[in-house]
């Protein structure tokens, strides 16, 4: 059984939370608490904290402005009961158990995945490098025209308004510091893929799982000024924001040679693009999961590169965001309008 903490009503309704048992998880406005809602201007920015040992949980207010009410009652510290109500702020929360769905991993080919034992920063594991006898992966034969009358930012933003939605976008924090400032102001739905006291500390540092849906101002913003500065990747899923994040954050850590740990930066785009055509099928059809693409650009700007899972596994295709340039002879044809116009007899 696992912990659900849910937030029943308040700016961010809807939402689910597992939380991990021994823990302490603290919810609060503050970009460094485990679970923020900057949206809920009466919450503190550190309101209550939640610790969870096997299917219960012990609940203590964070000397809060407002408190913290269990069932109503104004509490310091409380136990509340399976399915209790926790209002803070103007937010109402249940916790309840579920049934514990079984743990994904790599196949031991891939590295294999493990959680973090401590908070002390970790190296960032080293690019891939192909294995020998990895395929090797060739682009689609014709790569996709867009529209050549729409400048690059106006096609790429037509796409993933279109064809590549729903869709998300993981945003790393620690590339620049206006990731986290866009991703705050914007207000959208968002979430760390690092948890727990991981997440408090590394808050400043950490990727983000944003939903992008057609009418977000954020997707334009990205398109505009972050496209072509490796501050993510784009990709299109089905699951709820929630559940695409727990199978994501498989992949947050890996073990590299000698046993050591190391964070797994696959939102850069510059490793994923090197990453997947390493893989194997069975690595690629479990790192995908429920997955449709992968997107990001390419090592020039200009071009959009897609990763797709197929019957006959990886598939990479382009797109061509920037229109073609004319050649010489269609310059020479063209010519320029002095050297086509008439000339004059005096």
């Amino acid at each position: 059984m696992v912990v659900i903490l849910e937030i029943k009503e308040g700016p961010a309704a809807a939402r689910k939370i597992p939380l991990t048992p021994g823990r302490s998880f603290r919810v609060g406005r503050s970009i460094r608490a485990d679970l923020a809602l900057p949206d809920d201007q009466v919450m503190s920015n550190f309101h209550f904290a939640l610790q969870c040992k096997d299917d219960r949980c012990r609940i203590r207010d964070l000397q809060s402005r407002k408190g913290t009410f269990v069932s109503d009652r104004k509490i310091a510290e409380a136990p509340p009961h399976d399915g209790g109500e926790i209002a803070a702020g103007q937010t109402r929360f249940s916790v309840s158990c579920e049934k514990a769905e079984g743990p994904m991993s790599l196949p031991s080919q891939c590295a294999s995945i493990a959680p973090p034992q401590s908070v002390t920063p970790l190296p960032v594991a080293p690019s891939p490098q192909p294995r020998a006898g990895a395929p090797v992966l060739m682009p689609s034969k014709q790569s996709e025209s867009p529209n050549v009358s729409a400048t690059p930012q106006e096609r790429l933003l037509a796409m993933l308004c279109g064809e590549f939605q729903p869709l998300y976008a993981i945003l790393d924090a620690a590339v620049e510091p206006d990731v986290l400032k866009v991703l705050y102001e914007s207000k959208q739905e968002r979430q760390s893929l690092f948890d727990g006291e991981e997440g408090a500390q590394l808050a400043h540092f950490a990727p983000y799982l944003v939903r992008l849906t057609q009418e977000s101002p954020l997707l334009e913003i990205l398109v505009r000024q972050a496209w072509g500065k490796s501050w993510g990747v784009y990709l299109t899923c089905g699951l709820p924001l929630q559940d695409l994040r727990a199978h994501l954050r498989q992949f947050v850590t890996v073990r590299v040679p000698k046993g050591r740990q190391a964070y797994f930066r696959f939102y850069d785009p510059r490793i994923l693009r090197a990453f997947l055509p390493t893989c194997r099928p069975a690595e690629n059809k479990q790192f995908f999961g429920a997955v449709t693409h992968f997107l990001m650009e390419d090592e020039t700007p200009d071009t959009l590169v897609r990763f797709s899972m197929t019957s006959n596994g990886l598939k990479r295709s382009t797109v061509a965001l920037a229109p073609p340039k004319p050649t010489e002879t269609e310059l020479a044809d063209t010519g320029s309008p002095t050297e086509n116009a008439p000339s004059r007899s005096m």
